[in-house]
């Protein structure tokens, strides 16, 4: 099955087993295809739905040295009707 094009400025969903969040897609190629990138964290009361990219990261600790494991994450995105 071919994959869905987002379109820049589509509003897309990011989700994975832990969560999801809405956001607006801004395509480049900035990043190798397949991978997504969150340049900032805005304030959930300021995202749409009121969850930001936390909703899809671990709460987990790393195993060395007891660090946050929030650097990366598996997703999947998909557009969203206005």
């Amino acid at each position: 099955m071919p994959l869905a094009r987002i379109a820049n400025g589509a509003m897309v969903r990011v989700s994975n087993d832990r969560g999801s969040f809405l956001a607006r897609a801004h395509v480049s190629d900035a990043a190798r295809p397949g991978v997504v990138v969150g340049l900032s964290i805005w304030w959930p009361k300021l995202c749409p739905g009121g969850r930001n990219a936390n909703a899809v990261t671990s709460q987990e600790l790393t195993d060395m040295g007891g660090g946050a494991t929030f650097y990366d994450a598996l997703v999947e995105v998909e557009g969203v009707r206005a």
